[in-house]
């Protein structure tokens, strides 16, 4: 998570932090610091697109989409981990030229998007979480491969491969690999399936945990997990 901005009261604890995520982890930390609390609700302010609809003065109706910034009162929020984003929705709480006050918008806020939070008290936790989000020493990776059986016996071979922080799991591939029982008589055809499961288990880690576009340097430890007779 990159911070921008903290401005903070310390007689009251309001203020208002502008930052960015930059992880799936960083959403999945958004999304619990604009889900409201017993000090009342966040108000949530970015860039974002909105269908506005014109009328001329001879009846004629037309319609585009206008990019422009609303700051919405946040009433309900969800984490779409598949889609990289925080759906924050809520009523737009500061006049705008474009939309009226008080209608409902949906904030879809994704990665390396600017966004400013705004709270009347923020309490230790939301602060913690967000020095800890800021800091690349708290947020290095473990990645997880988890193997289930991988015999003849089974009929196929399956593994998970997934990367794990103090506060997320996501699940980065999948490998599945047909597996043919060891007959008496017959070529091994079992022992080349195997090495084809645990190359599909490399390549994909590879690809998708130190490919091109992925944080590789934040990983520090790899852990291999089977049952015992794998």
């Amino acid at each position: 998570m990159r911070l921008f901005k903290k401005s903070i009261i310390a007689r009251n604890s309001s203020g208002h932090i502008t930052l960015s995520c930059t992880s799936n982890e960083d959403l999945w930390h958004l999304y619990n610091l604009v889900a409201p609390t017993s000090d009342g609700a966040a108000t949530v302010r970015t860039s974002t697109d909105r269908k506005v609809v014109r009328t001329g003065a001879t009846g004629s109706v037309t319609s585009n989409r206008v990019r422009l910034s609303l700051s919405v009162a946040v009433e309900t929020s969800e984490f779409d981990g598949r889609g990289n984003c925080v759906r924050i929705r809520g009523r737009v709480s500061v006049e705008n030229d474009h939309v009226r006050m008080g209608s409902y918008h949906t904030l879809d806020v994704g990665l390396d998007q600017r966004v400013t939070l705004t709270r009347d008290r923020w309490d230790a936790v939301h602060l913690d979480l967000i020095e800890s989000a800021c800091n690349p020493d708290a947020s290095a990776d473990v990645v997880a491969i988890l193997l289930s059986s991988v015999t003849g016996s089974s009929g196929r071979g399956c593994a998970n491969i997934a990367s794990v922080t103090s506060h997320l799991t996501t699940v980065r591939a999948a490998v599945e690999v047909s597996i043919p029982k060891r007959r008496p008589g017959r070529p091994d055809g079992a022992g080349k399936a195997v090495e084809k499961f645990y190359k599909g288990v490399y390549d994909s880690m590879m690809r998708t945990v130190f490919g091109p576009d992925s944080e590789a340097d934040k990983i520090k430890v790899i852990l291999i997990a089977s049952p015992g007779f794998t």
